[in-house]
């Protein structure tokens, strides 16, 4: 999930104002994980449905009236979103999907596109040339992490992972940092926020699990 997001994660609803100045609540979200917001104010949320069970899960979208309505259908555990020109990407299992405005779906990077097999993708995010990233947080105990870079075009390649540097564990929350080819990685076991350098390939520390309490406290 996008590190700005983790709180929309652990809630059953989301607020958001109304033109008319009011604030709506929506209920009903099933297992809601994570949420995106489009230049034109409407508001993506990805719904898992029942964890680990295929085709219920969906992606709903809130207009700036706060009305709520199901975007796409179909999906097995979607997560993390992104969105590229138009279209809405999301990491879906073991897979992205592309969705365009229309609400039609597609695979844009599937299982076998991955250099290793994915076990938990999680988070995406994007950058201005529109290339998609993507988390992988293995088995959630520490093997099999990665991130992915996956092109316009869904060519996936591995930008870093468990093997070529042993704190990558279980990476969450992605967020482009505002140097060029830099992204920040939140770990979900370690719990330490990584400022990944993809040019010169490091992978420096920012902040450790105790100072994001403290800075939440």
């Amino acid at each position: 999930m996008r590190i700005s997001k983790l709180l929309l994660a652990l809630v059953a609803l989301i607020s958001i104002t109304a033109q008319a100045h009011e604030t709506k609540k929506i209920t009903g979200l099933k297992m809601p994980e994570s949420a995106i917001a489009a230049k034109d104010g409407r508001v993506f949320v990805s719904e898992i449905g029942e964890f680990g069970k295929d085709g219920d899960g969906q992606i709903t979208v809130i207009d700036k009236n706060g009305e709520a309505k199901v975007f796409a259908q179909g999906l097995y555990d979607p997560k993390g979103l992104a969105i590229v020109d138009k279209d809405l990407y999301v990491a879906d299992n073991h897979r992205v999907i592309k969705i365009t405005p229309d609400g039609k779906t597609s695979v844009f990077a599937a299982a076998e596109a991955f250099p290793d097999a994915p076990q938990f993708l999680n988070d995406l995010e994007s950058d201005a040339a529109g290339n998609i990233y993507v988390s992988d947080s293995g088995d959630l105990k520490g093997v099999g992490g990665a991130v992915y870079k996956i092109n316009p075009q869904g060519k996936v390649t591995t930008i870093i992972n468990g093997k070529q540097d042993a704190r990558v564990l279980a990476p969450n929350g992605l967020l482009m940092g505002k140097t060029p080819n830099c992204i920040m990685v939140v770990d979900f076991v370690s719990g330490v926020l990584y400022r990944l350098d993809m040019k010169k390939n490091t992978l420096i520390e920012v902040a450790t699990k105790a100072l994001a309490v403290a800075m939440a406290s």
